[in-house]
């Protein structure tokens, strides 16, 4: 039987919590760091879309390629001072049947999935009422959080926070006025009889904020997933672009279709980089 990674066919639940905002107890351990004053009070609930460039199409006519992709989705809660002060959540929740199905069937043409304007008004309405996922299935993609770190970084402490950057990671950084780091490990779900499934150990994310408004935030990604081997962990990294949708403010529902530019410094809100 062909090995499979569950967790690249399906999305995966994810929240940030906001101070004014109660959430269950998580099963996992988390910690956030903050590095450097950031340009924007991220406190709230955020739906975070990652599409990660998973293989290349047919060439175009123009020497481009039409890549082929697949989506990650998280919910994501901030809360605290802000600042230095922000913490982050991640809240493992089932989303909505209509979002997890639009994503599923992007992720099974390798195109990229983005909301509606519908599904965000929805999320902002039912996001504290989504199912937590208790209901574990490793066929369906799911992964059991053991621990979540977030790190927070602007441009000026990237040399710190990443010490040993390659081409890749620093292509993503360059222009950006402040990072999100995600790093997720995870526990061995039981495995059915007769499935021949690689589980993925961990995955890290990092996100370049390059663009934001009061509404969203934008940028290019990085995620890299770690699988076990017949020899050791088999790493895979996946480039592309990211948006973090907000769904909520630390004081309650906020989402507007058309909020004002934030703050961020004119020189890396005003650039946008290309797929």
């Amino acid at each position: 039987m062909k090995r499979r990674f569950a967790t690249l066919l399906v999305s995966a639940a994810t929240v940030l919590a906001p101070a004014a905002i109660c959430r269950p107890e998580a099963g996992y351990t988390e910690k956030t760091t903050v590095q450097g004053k950031v340009p924007v009070d991220l406190r709230g609930v955020w739906l975070l879309v990652a599409h990660l460039r998973v293989s290349q199409g047919k060439p175009r006519e123009d020497g481009t390629r039409d890549w082929k992709y697949k989506t990650l989705a998280e919910l994501v809660t901030a809360s605290g001072e802000g600042g230095s002060g922000t913490q982050l959540h991640l809240l493992d929740v089932r989303l909505p049947k209509e979002v997890a199905e639009g994503i599923k069937v992007g992720n099974d043409r390798l195109t990229p999935w983005s909301p509606s304007t519908a599904q965000l008004d929805g999320l902002a309405r039912t996001w504290s009422k989504l199912r937590p996922a208790t209901d574990k299935d490793v066929r369906a993609g799911d992964v059991d959080y053991a621990e979540v770190s977030f790190t927070i970084a602007t441009a000026e402490r990237y040399a710190e926070v990443f010490p040993k950057q390659d081409a890749a990671l620093s292509d993503v950084l360059a222009k950006s006025a402040f990072s999100l780091s995600v790093e997720e490990k995870y526990r061995a779900l039981p495995i059915p009889p007769r499935s021949n499934i690689s589980q993925l150990m961990l995955r890290k994310s990092v996100y370049a904020v390059q663009n934001a408004s009061a509404a969203k935030l934008e940028g290019p990604q990085l995620t890299g997933l770690l699988a076990p081997g017949a020899v050791g962990p088999i790493p895979f990294n996946f480039g592309g672009r990211f948006t973090m949708y907000r769904l909520a403010s630390s004081g309650g529902p906020s989402r507007k279709p058309s909020a004002p530019r934030s703050s961020l410094p004119p020189t890396h809100a005003s650039r946008r980089a290309s797929h």
